[in-house]
């Protein structure tokens, strides 16, 4: 915070508060992952799932880059071919586009609507602290526009 005499720069303030405020929310939503995981790996049917251990993983969000560990499990296919799966990922419907949050997302599909790629791209960094490159829009407007099928109507 930035005191001159009398005078508070308020909006250093803001940005300061707002940062520690989403740091403190990436904490509680690493946490927060963390623990269904466990509780996952307790309730899994032990049969079907070997574990495999824990590896990191990272998801842009809205308030910012969460690193957290979760546990990959090893399963035998209807082929019998081996697959490796999170479960977490599964429980939680993981979306979005990559390792980004589906939430953050939606933010910078809606940010391209408005504007061109560099511009959403600045817009959704300035206004998450997330680094969102205009290729990053793109990919994601491209994810979306893949689950959209075109059905032509003769005239």
């Amino acid at each position: 915070m930035s005191v001159t005499g009398n005078e508070v720069n308020f909006k250093g303030l803001e940005q300061e508060i707002f940062r520690f405020v989403c740091g403190l929310g990436c904490e509680l939503l690493k946490n927060a992952l963390e623990s269904y995981d466990r509780t996952l790996t307790e309730n899994r049917d032990f049969k079907m799932y070997r574990n495999k251990g824990l590896r990191k993983s990272v998801i842009k969000t809205v308030i910012g880059e969460v690193e957290y560990r979760r546990t990959m499990y090893e399963t035998i296919g209807e082929d019998g071919t081996k697959h490796y799966v999170y479960l977490l990922d599964e429980a939680i419907g993981k979306t979005g586009i990559g390792f980004m949050s589906g939430l953050l997302s939606e933010l910078t599909a809606k940010a391209a609507c408005e504007s061109p790629y560099r511009s959403a791209a600045r817009s959704v960094s300035e206004l998450t602290g997330q680094t969102i490159s205009h290729t990053a829009v793109w990919n994601v407007i491209q994810e979306l526009g893949s689950g959209v099928d075109v059905i032509l109507i003769p005239h």
